[in-house]
């Protein structure tokens, strides 16, 4: 089965492992002092915000939406593989929550069934066309 594994750029794996392994990575943004940047860029970017953050700076974050998500998995899907998403907790952000309803819209784009999975992968049913699945 061929099959993509994504994440947002919170899993904080290097740039390195990412072209690796093949990772597919979504991007989060988070401000410091009110200026914008996007985890998973590059690691310099990573770098620098803990940095900033051990200077005091003020530094916020903000979720990823259900469109975001839909838009992402999407592309991911045109590629006729399985997609497994493994998202940002949701007891830490609404991401989770909005990466799911991502995924159910985007697998009734390409008619597949979703199947929702718990921490066993013995749960996951795949189907025979490409869907996405998020841990």
């Amino acid at each position: 089965m061929d099959l993509i594994i994504s994440m947002e750029s919170t899993c904080d794996i290097s740039s390195q492992m990412r072209k690796e392994y093949g990772f597919r990575i979504l991007d989060m943004e988070f401000t410091i002092d009110g200026e914008i940047y996007q985890t998973g860029k590059d690691d310099v970017v990573n770098t620098r915000l803990y940095e900033r953050m051990k200077a005091g700076s003020k530094i916020t974050t903000s979720q990823l939406n259900a469109a975001q998500y839909e838009e992402f998995f999407e592309d991911l899907l045109k590629e006729g593989k399985d997609v497994l998403h493994i998202s940002f907790s949701s007891g830490l952000s609404g991401t989770y929550n909005n990466a799911l309803k991502g995924a159910q819209e985007a697998n009734k784009n390409h008619k597949n069934q979703f199947s929702f999975p718990s921490f066993f992968f013995s749960e996951i049913e795949f189907n025979a066309t490409p869907s996405c699945y998020v841990l």
